[in-house]
């Protein structure tokens, strides 16, 4: 029976043998200490060389592991079914092979040091027979011993499933040169289909080989050839994600390590993926821009605006180099009576809000990484670092991973700040609910409020899988937890700017001061220290003789007036703050219940917007004038009627009544006479009535009607009917 330990074992040298030493072939005469002598067999002269040298120059331990690595790939791919095969088809050929399993303790008859192997093979073969598995005739039981005893269990296992082929082996070498070249030209080009690379692709081969359309393969298969080779490239991706991964340099990409805090950090903007109110009441998506340090991965500052300037780096600098107790000016007027509170906050009492910002760490910048947007090349943003001896590194165009780290947070403060804020729109068209702007959406300077404590009491304080420890890399540290301990080691102390710098890097609005103080963003800022200043002028030209007036762009609470350098100026070269007027309305009973009232009755149509004012007005103004002209007309016409009547001495006209004879036909029948009949008025009385006939004279007979004595005829009154 052969033993399993019988076999040559590689690593065990034979002094009879020959080595082979740079073409040459010696034998090992003998050994001292570390120190071996060889003769040469072709010239017989002795070399002496050390055991590693000898190990080294041979290669006697460079030993072929494919088997190893077969076995690997071959367990790798086996589905449980496959391994439980080849586990009990293991445990049968061992058993053939040398008597017993490894795992067994004594051989069973008929398999013991007396038998044969081709008698445990037919043995074998009548014992499997009747389990009726796939393999195991006598001839293929040979053939699984002899690839065990080389140390080679895959025999056992279906050759295929580690079988290493080419993926593109079985396409012409041109086609795929096409396919490769296709696929990398769709960079700038807009998201394509499956479909189009393919019937693109047959066109051009069609174009360049036409006699040669049997090599093309059907469209199954180079579907699956270009999904191989589309993988991870974006290709059907969106063309933001394709032109990113393609920007990226196919080469070895060294590391830029920071060992102290400020060594390196990295400054990128981003829109924010929610909806705020602006100054004007409109609703927009803020920007986000933040310093982020490369070796704590501390937020120095961060900032939300409308669109971003080279003078709003200059203020988001001025933030990372300043301490927030001593920067000027009141602090934001809201409170948490004004906030929706979020659910990490509610743990928190009154006097630890007080506190936060005395844990957070302050970083001075040594070196800045930026990209290449008209913003960071701005002369204000340069010359401010250029002050603070900043450097300045612009990466390459179009490559996002010089800027990893910043890149990388901008979507942790997605995921985990802007998608609980009301306004949120979900990233995408596709992922952005109905009617986000009728929400109740908070003001921009509220976002940046919450930003700063969301940054102090989650950012900074939560593991994360960017700072791991080396020697135990499942340990995840905070920022703060590593600015702590990089602290005792960088040895240096940060002088933080004064208030005066601080005022001079915000940005700058050119207004006038006039008798209420100084009009921004529909805001009216005063101080008594203005009253010098009311309705003069700066002396600037340039300007309109303006006054500069410097302004937080995430606190309104006050602006700076920034005073020449005049001798005449009592306040000459420093700077006026002059509160916010109105802020204190935030501090007053049912001020957000009336604000947000206000705004409820406004957005259902109550009031008039001031694009339709102008319209309405004219309109308005014309009808009235139109009406009031009509109404004129008709009271000078009542009172013409009324003055002609005055001057005829004739009362005004009363209704009467006209009193018939019984028998009318009689008075048809007799013939005229001089006799006329009278208007009976029954409010004068029968006297006057008979007076009246006395006095009349009598009718002369045979006048007609148009001699007779015409009665005045009656005016209008005015009061037609129109």
């Amino acid at each position: 029976m052969e033993d399993m330990t019988a076999r040559q074992n590689p690593l065990r040298l034979d002094s009879t043998e020959p080595i082979t030493i740079r073409g040459f072939q010696y034998l090992i005469e003998g050994r001292q200490g570390s120190d071996l002598a060889l003769f040469n067999l072709m010239t017989g002269e002795t070399l002496t060389m050390t055991y590693a040298a000898v190990m080294r120059e041979a290669n006697l331990s460079d030993i072929p592991m494919d088997n190893i690595v077969n076995i690997r790939e071959a367990d790798a791919g086996l589905s449980p079914s496959q391994k439980a095969r080849k586990d009990f088809l293991r445990r049968h050929i061992e058993e053939v092979a040398f008597g017993k399993s490894r795992e067994a303790e004594a051989y069973r008859p008929g398999y013991g040091p007396e038998s044969t192997l081709d008698e445990r093979l037919t043995r074998k073969a009548a014992e499997l027979a009747p389990l009726g598995i796939q393999g195991t005739s006598r001839s293929n039981l040979k053939k699984l011993v002899i690839k065990l005893k080389g140390q080679d269990s895959t025999g056992m296992v279906d050759g295929r499933s580690n079988r290493r082929i080419d993926p593109f082996g079985n396409i012409d070498s041109r086609l795929y040169s096409m396919l490769a070249a296709l696929v990398s030209g769709m960079k700038e080009e807009s998201t394509p289909t499956r479909e189009q690379l393919i019937a693109t692709l047959r066109v051009d081969w069609i174009k360049k080989y036409p006699g040669e359309l049997d090599k093309l393969p059907s469209n199954s298969t180079l579907r699956r050839k270009l999904d191989l080779m589309t993988a991870g490239r974006y290709t059907f991706g969106t063309a933001f994600n394709r032109r990113s991964n393609e920007s990226v340099p196919k080469r070895f990409h060294d590391v830029r390590p920071a060992f102290a805090p400020g060594e390196e950090v990295q400054v990128d903007s981003t829109p924010m993926d929610v909806l705020v109110h602006g100054d004007s009441g409109n609703f927009f998506r803020p920007t986000l821009t933040t310093f982020i340090d490369k070796a704590t991965h501390s937020i120095l500052a961060a900032m939300v605006t409308d669109g971003v300037k080279g003078i709003d780096l200059a203020y988001l600098l001025a933030k990372a180099l300043s301490i927030p107790e001593l920067r000027p000016g009141p602090k934001l007027p809201y409170n948490l009576n004004e906030l929706r509170v979020m659910p990490w906050a509610r743990t928190l009492v009154d006097r630890d809000l007080e506190l936060v910002d005395v844990s957070r760490p302050i970083i001075y910048p040594r070196r800045i990484v930026t990209d290449l947007g008209k913003d960071y090349l701005s002369n204000a943003f340069l010359a401010a670092c250029q002050k603070f001896s900043i450097d300045i590194t612009h990466a390459p165009p179009a490559t996002g991973k010089d800027k990893a780290i910043v890149e990388r947070s901008h979507r942790t403060i997605k995921d985990m700040f802007v998608r609980h804020l009301v306004g949120f729109t979900g990233g995408s068209p596709a992922a952005r609910g109905r009617n986000v702007e009728k929400q109740e959406l908070i003001s921009i300077h509220t976002l940046a409020y919450v930003l700063e404590l969301w940054i102090r009491h989650i950012w900074q304080n939560m593991e994360t899988n960017a700072i791991r420890n080396p020697e135990r890399p499942s340990r995840r540290y905070s920022p703060n937890t590593l600015y702590e301990a990089l602290s005792y080691r960088a040895g240096f102390l940060f002088a933080p700017i004064s208030p005066n710098t601080f005022i001079s890097l915000l940005p700058v609005v050119d207004r006038k001061i006039g008798r209420m103080g100084i009009t921004f963003n529909n805001r009216r800022y005063d101080s008594p220290r203005l009253d010098r200043y009311r309705g003069t002028a700066s002396g600037r030209k340039l300007a309109d003789d303006d006054w500069q007036v410097h302004y937080d762009p995430n606190n309104p609470t006050a602006v700076w007036v920034s005073v020449p350098q005049r001798d005449e100026l009592p306040d000459a070269g420093e700077f006026i703050e002059c509160p916010w007027r109105n802020a204190d309305a935030f501090n007053s009973p049912f001020s957000r219940f009336v604000r947000e009232t206000s705004e409820i009755i406004s957005q259902l149509g109550g009031q008039i917007s001031t694009g339709e004012r102008s319209l309405l007005s004219r309109k308005l103004v014309q009808g009235a004038y139109k009406a009031a002209e009509k109404e004129l007309r008709a009271a000078e016409k009542r009172e013409e009627s009324q003055r002609i009547s005055e001057e005829q001495g004739m009362a005004r006209p009363k209704p009467i009544d006209v009193v018939e004879p019984e028998d009318v036909q009689s008075l048809w029948d007799k013939p005229r006479v001089s006799e006329t009949y009278e208007l009976f008025d029954p409010e004068n009385s029968a006297s006057e009535i008979s007076k009246t006939n006395q006095s009349r004279p009598e009718r002369i007979p045979g006048k007609s009607a148009l001699d007779r004595p015409t009665q005045p005829k009656l005016e209008d009154d005015g009061h037609d009917k129109e």
